[in-house]
């Protein structure tokens, strides 16, 4: 990873939530030596009635153009607009909003899924938290 798709992967990272701790990546090559790698925050922490961000970093390697990154598990009471969408550059941001009357939760597991143009994918699991 260059330093300068290092620096958006650990800045997205940070912009995520200031109740975030930390960050994870996974990363899937293919056989033409193509890799995309998927960085997000190990968990957010998100209130009844409000909306926290859901930070991806997107790191390709050895090609270039769209990938799919889709949001899915989300808890009932629990939305993402768009929670599937095509992306070019090397972030992308998913607003996350609980109801009024989401179900209190501590660290349930929400999916992101990267897939690149040619069918390989990569996904990350991150333990989403809502309370009162």
């Amino acid at each position: 990873m260059n330093c300068r798709r290092a620096f958006i992967a650990i800045a997205s990272c940070c912009v995520v939530s200031l109740m975030s701790m930390g960050c994870q990546s996974s990363t899937v090559h293919g056989d033409d030596g193509t890799s995309i790698t998927v960085t997000t925050p190990l968990s957010v922490n998100l209130k009844r009635g409000a909306s926290a961000l859901l930070a991806v970093g997107i790191d390709r390697e050895r090609f270039t153009g769209a990938v799919t990154v889709t949001l899915s598990q989300l808890p009932d009471g629990v939305s993402a607009e768009d929670s599937s969408r095509r992306v070019e550059t090397t972030a992308t941001t998913f607003v996350l909003r609980a109801s009024r009357t989401a179900s209190l939760l501590q660290n349930h597991s929400i999916r992101i899924t990267l897939e690149g143009a040619n069918g390989q994918a990569t996904e990350q699991v991150v333990a989403l938290t809502v309370v009162e």
